[in-house]
């Protein structure tokens, strides 16, 4: 579903399993980790199932995010070893999906997703991550953000929609 490369060696990537493994259904998320370029690759699954995650992103080899479905965002300050939930404004889109991370600097960044049809959501940190606020409602786009660019410090773009229908959207 998702992968990122911190450098040259490091990358985490997810997958969504479905599937027996030693006499137990598996239903929910696999992160996979590498240390020497992709050669070797552990796997681990998110310890809950039914989750499904869909964005991930480090700032460094122990501090990172990942998000996904249903409504769910979280960090880790181990390198993914344990993820615990991220500290998110309770709000209108508090508890809606997450589908990617972009950040311009180690303290301000970025999160989107949102709920097809309902609403698109930005979440906006400027302290690396510990504390995340979702925009105001009144200017949430129709349908899902799934990515986010940086011209600078001053100048974001989302981009989302709903491509079968109405087309992409710009934020």
């Amino acid at each position: 579903m998702r992968l990122f490369f911190l450098d040259d060696n490091r990358a985490w990537a997810l997958a969504w399993d479905d599937e027996l493994a030693n006499d137990n259904l598996f239903y929910g998320t696999e992160i996979l980790k590498t240390a020497d370029g992709g050669l070797n690759w552990s796997v681990e699954q998110y310890r809950q199932e039914d989750i499904f995650l869909r964005g991930i992103y480090f700032l460094d080899t122990l501090k990172g995010f990942a998000g996904g479905v249903p409504g769910t965002f979280l960090q880790t300050i181990d390198g993914g070893i344990t993820w615990e939930p991220a500290n998110i404004d309770s709000g209108t889109f508090s508890h809606f999906p997450v589908i990617d991370f972009k950040f311009y600097d180690q303290l301000y960044g970025f999160a989107c997703g949102g709920r097809f049809d309902i609403a698109g959501v930005i979440w906006r940190t400027t302290n690396g991550g510990g504390n995340w606020t979702p925009i105001d409602p009144q200017y949430a786009p129709y349908d899902q953000v799934y990515d986010i660019h940086f011209f600078d410090s001053l100048h974001v773009m989302g981009v989302g929609g709903d491509p079968d229908l109405y087309g992409v959207g710009i934020i």
